[in-house]
């Protein structure tokens, strides 16, 4: 894997990997390839396919057929009723306070009010098309009209040296991809129902922020102001690329009215929305959660969709190998009844989009092999996944649930998930996580796992808090929920995992049967502790009418040391005593027998992990030092007595 940023002074690197760091990135750091301009020809060849004029996703809602039939689905039929509370309304106040509260606390206060006055937008546009009668016009006028004199669309964890705040740079990050696709896609549906001046608005301000100079490095592969290190989301390969080149291509195709202009922003489409793909394991893992798969995912998807949409599919960006396995993602990391571990920054119960699965399955060929069905969710309110998504055939919809298989397996980032025979059948599945401590929106958690029993995941992975200042700066694992403190792993010494790509989870062994699976890891890099000699934690899950987990670690010092292990816990526990404990739940428990091969040890638990959220860490330490020693934990359910 390549270092960071080439190409930069030392000072150019360091505050691109301030500002990095401070929004959405961890972990995986990489050398950015070189940006090149496109290919004159390859756009030229791309002019050929594209309408003469601008097209955006969905409809103009004077094509009433198509909005008139979808104001009769149940998920729409309460948008109006929901939008007409902002009929009259002021837009969310945002002052020049609320955007440098992050410099000075570390707040996100501006953050929560970008999103505000954007949902607004999206819900009165919506309720604008389905209904058609003009009511929210005046209110969503006069919130577009704020957005756009906003001074600046950039993030505030983004614009760490407030150039863009005080206008002497135009960078685009997520918030202005969103906001300028957000706002080109309302004008396409709207149309001439918006006032000259707003639609004026919209384009000089969409121009302006996100897609001049973005077309710019695109026809002469310079960067504005040589700012090389603030376009690094081009060639990058996390969920900024897919959102990025999304958002400006999204909003271009919609507004511009030039076919070479258009024809440009797919041809950079083309040329560099791949880098996304290569975020990703070529096992197909997304090592940033679910929670972004779907949202760096779920707009790769998108884009490919924009392709094809202004094509005629003639620029198809799904095929890709390694497309095809990361679509599988979910139902590989699935334990069943629709519940997931919570890897990375993803929150507890996050669950994949149906919308993105609906796309996956009717653009890829899955070969027979099924697909799953989550639960339903709330609609997404931004107005291009309704435009990408919505007007869909409904009767071609290949979402339906699978049986899924006794184990799924991402072989090389070292991730397993392991269900009973009957599959459909959550009453007792296991997510084991190996991989690295040097990942995308790393938490220092290799060796951990996940117990899910009764419908409930138990025994769990915290996931995600929500961000701060801490959050994507060198004290990221300060936080006990990013560090190993709160994962289910060793405490060895006294000391948690330390971060970086050359601590990984080393696999010794596998052994698989349709009875039992057996899992063998040396965790021995994850720690900086010199007296540290040997650390293997090895798993074993049994299936049948006893079920069971047990995981076992044994470690080897060159001097006496303390040693312990920890599970994490979303539900009460209680001491059983005689070496059990008991971790429940409304929807069942889970037994779990401690073996220290006679050592004495105590439990202590730990409820202030999460700051909102009623995670409790129950760590289980041996009560002296020593050179070796063995912890053996069994988990099983609640009803089953082994």
């Amino acid at each position: 894997m390549k270092r960071f940023f080439s190409h930069q002074s030392l000072v150019s690197v360091a505050i691109v990997f301030a500002v990095l760091m401070s929004y959405q990135i961890v972990g995986a750091v990489e050398e950015y390839d070189a940006i090149q301009p496109v290919s004159r020809k390859r756009v030229q060849e791309i002019v050929q396919w594209l309408e003469d004029e601008p097209r955006g996703l969905g409809y103009p809602i004077g094509i009433r057929a198509q909005w008139d039939a979808l104001a009769q689905y149940p998920e729409f039929a309460q948008v109006v009723q929901k939008a007409e509370k902002y009929i009259g309304t002021e837009p969310p106040r945002l002052t020049d306070e609320d955007y440098l509260a992050y410099q000075r606390t570390g707040v996100r206060v501006s953050d929560k009010i970008f999103r505000e006055r954007l949902k607004r937008i999206n819900d009165m546009a919506l309720a604008e098309a389905l209904e058609n009668r003009g009511r929210f016009l005046s209110t969503l006028e006069a919130d577009i009209g704020a957005i756009l004199t906003e001074r600046t669309w950039v993030a505030a964890p983004t614009d760490r040296e407030l150039k863009n705040f005080h206008g002497e740079r135009m960078e685009t990050d997520l918030e202005v991809a969103m906001r300028a696709w957000a706002l080109a896609t309302v004008d396409y549906w709207l149309g001439e129902r918006l006032s000259p001046k707003i639609r004026e608005g919209i384009r000089y301000e969409v121009h302006r922020r996100a897609l001049e100079p973005y077309m710019s490095i695109l026809r002469t592969g310079e960067y504005p102001d040589d700012e090389r290190g603030w376009w690094w989301w081009m060639t990058g390969s996390n969920n900024w690329n897919a959102v990025c080149l999304a958002g400006v291509t999204g909003a271009g195709l919609a507004l511009l009215p030039e076919k070479d202009d258009r024809a440009l922003l797919l041809a950079g489409l083309e040329q560099y929305l791949p880098n996304y793909l290569k975020g990703l394991g070529t096992d197909g893992y997304c090592s940033e959660g679910m929670m972004y798969w779907g949202y760096g995912l779920g707009h790769y998807v998108l884009a490919a969709e924009l392709a094809r949409n202004a094509t005629g599919n003639k620029l198809d960006l799904y095929q890709s190998p390694r497309l095809h396995l990361v679509a599988r993602y979910p139902e590989k990391l699935m334990l069943g009844d629709d519940l997931y571990p919570a890897y990375a920054d993803t929150r507890i119960g996050s669950k994949p989009s149906t919308w993105v699965l609906d796309l996956l399955a009717r653009r890829l060929d899955l070969g027979g092999e099924g697909w799953i069905q989550p639960k339903p969710q709330r609609r997404d309110p931004w107005v291009y996944i309704i435009g990408t998504t919505a007007f869909l055939p409904r009767d071609q919809q290949q979402v339906h649930r699978t049986v899924l298989p006794m184990r799924s397996i991402f072989e090389l980032s070292g991730i397993y998930t392991l269900r009973q025979r009957d599959a459909a059948a959550p009453h007792f599945a296991v997510a084991i996580k190996g991989g690295s401590n040097g990942e995308y929106h790393n938490h220092n958690d290799i060796g951990t796992f996940v117990v899910a029993s009764g419908g409930t995941v138990q025994i769990l992975d915290p996931g995600h808090e929500g961000y701060d200042a801490d959050s994507f700066s060198p004290r990221r694992y300060e936080n006990k929920i990013r560090s190993s403190w709160g994962h289910p792993v060793p405490l060895v010494g006294g000391q948690l995992q330390v971060a970086g790509k050359e601590r990984r989870a080393e696999l010794i062994a596998t052994d698989f049967s349709d009875e039992q699976d057996v899992i063998q890891f040396d965790l021995k890099s994850a720690y900086d502790f010199e007296p540290l000699s040997k650390l293997h934690r090895n798993f074993i899950y049994t299936r049948g009418e006893a079920p069971s987990l047990v995981i076992e670690d044994y470690v080897e010092y060159t001097s006496p040391e303390a040693f312990g292990v920890a599970l994490v816990a979303g539900s009460s526990w209680k001491s059983l005593g005689d070496d059990r404990l008991i971790i429940q739940s409304v929807d069942g428990g889970l037994y779990v027998d401690i073996d220290t091969d006679g050592l004495p040890y105590s439990i202590d638990e730990d409820t202030s992990i999460a700051r909102d959220l009623p995670i409790t860490r129950i760590g289980i330490n041996l009560d002296e030092p020593t050179s070796k020693a063995r912890i053996t934990l069994r988990v099983y359910p609640q009803h089953i007595e082994l």
